[in-house]
């Protein structure tokens, strides 16, 4: 992020374990272009999935919608841009940070830090978010994703014993199923 605001350019932030379909690079670029970071501050391209079933019903036609046209190369356009201001949202396998919006995520991730680090990075991002000092999106359907087989391997203990989360699982399983790849 440091590097991105020396420079006056967008962050894009990458987990080791994220997935990328053949949409992510053309459609966070035509997210620039058509100026997406003069409304938020931080664009997911993919994100936790809440088990709420009218959410999960409007997700899943606007899944089926984009889908439908995805061999054709898809543009900002083709997807909705789910506000986070209101939703439970967690995970930061995959965002964008918009270079105007640098210097205030920096100086809340600095301030987070200063107090000692107390909450995972994605739950701060996303309490920030709540009480209106960050404007967040996702992209939806997501044109990112975690690999399903880390989830597996990040629910084993240090002694290597496989720990019963099949909740995990299931999540992570949802939140793969709107992935565009």
């Amino acid at each position: 992020l440091k590097e991105a605001q020396s420079r006056g350019l967008h962050a894009h932030i990458l987990e080791d374990d994220a997935i990328l379909s053949e949409h992510t690079e053309p459609v966070i670029a035509d997210a620039i272009q058509a100026r997406l970071f003069d409304h938020f501050d931080i664009v997911f391209t993919d994100t936790f999935v809440d088990c709420d079933l009218a959410l999960l019903k409007g997700m899943k036609e606007a899944f089926d919608r984009t889908n439908g046209i995805a061999s054709r190369p898809l543009r900002i356009a083709d997807f909705q841009i789910m506000d986070l201001s209101r939703r439970n949202f967690a995970c930061t396998t995959s965002y964008v940070a918009g270079f105007r919006s640098l210097d205030r995520i920096l100086a809340l991730f600095r301030q987070e830090l200063a107090l000692g680090p107390r909450t995972p990075i994605d739950l701060v991002i996303r309490d920030q978010v709540h009480a209106g000092k960050l404007r967040a999106a996702c992209i939806f359907p997501f044109v990112t994703s975690l690999a399903l087989e880390d989830i597996v391997g990040s629910v084993i203990d240090e002694r290597g014993e496989k720990l019963e989360k099949p909740s995990v699982m299931m999540f992570a399983a949802l939140r793969y199923s709107f992935f565009l790849g």
